[in-house]
């Protein structure tokens, strides 16, 4: 391979997180190593979908397949992709009866034969961005979905070196001393890396903040319904700058 298909590569890789890489700030080389587990996990995304079409319905299914073929996307780009094809499905026209062509057909009204033909939309199975809005919430609340930060692509055992320098170098510059030391540095790496973790369940916090998940357990227990139509007010309206999302795989 030359130099641009291996960065071309090398993309595609970090796009679907089949990669973990870290950059030697000494070298400013970039290392990599495979991540075997998420290399796993595509051969599962039959059974997740189905997973999500049972629980979710057909309409999170879409964009759950949509964030798997993605690998990672922002919100912004997600809403602007469906909302092109929204746009296209209303712009869907059949052409009009020609008002001199012999053999247009008759609309059943009077006999009339220069009737303009139905519209025919495709059949979107997410119909609008409030829908795909309250569909990413949910799926966000289901921990289907995680936020994708920088330690996102580190490996575990690299995350933990990171967070240990981090510790070192602000609360034990001189290493730790004694026992006592010893056991509240491995206390400060743990809260070091549970921090790390929580880093991608920011979007989570939020629509716990807001009193969503339990506003849609109460709708949920009533049919997933409030007079006969989805409640989509209850969800907050993304934020379109938010961090990439990516598929998390619940094992």
């Amino acid at each position: 391979m030359n130099p641009r298909q291996l960065r071309h590569g090398l993309a595609v890789l970090l796009q679907y997180n089949l990669l973990f890489y870290q950059i030697d700030p000494d070298t400013e080389m970039a290392l990599y190593e495979a991540n075997a587990q998420n290399a796993y996990n595509i051969l599962r995304n039959g059974k997740i979908l189905e997973m999500i079409d049972t629980s979710f319905g057909a309409p999170a299914k879409d964009v759950m397949q949509s964030l798997l073929l993605l690998g990672q996307t922002r919100i912004s780009d997600l809403v602007a992709a469906y909302q092109e094809k929204i746009d296209q499905a209303n712009k869907a026209v059949k052409p009009e009866a020609d008002d001199d062509d012999p053999f247009a057909e008759p609309n059943g009204v009077n006999g009339d034969s220069h009737a303009v033909k139905k519209l025919e939309k495709p059949d979107l199975l997410v119909k609008s961005t409030a829908q795909l809005n309250s569909i990413i919430c949910r799926l966000v609340e289901a921990e289907l979905i995680d936020v994708v930060h920088d330690k996102t692509f580190l490996s575990a055992n690299d995350t933990l070196k990171l967070v240990e320098k981090e510790v070192l170098d602000t609360h034990f510059p001189a290493g730790p001393k004694g026992a006592k030391a010893k056991i509240e540095l491995q206390e400060k790496i743990a809260e070091g890396l549970r921090k790390v973790r929580g880093e991608s369940k920011s979007l989570k916090r939020k629509l716990e903040q807001n009193g969503t998940a339990s506003k849609r357990r109460k709708l949920f227990m009533n049919g997933g319904v409030s007079n006969g139509v989805q409640d989509e007010d209850a969800d907050p309206v993304l934020d379109v700058s938010f961090p990439q999302l990516c598929v998390l795989i619940v094992c």
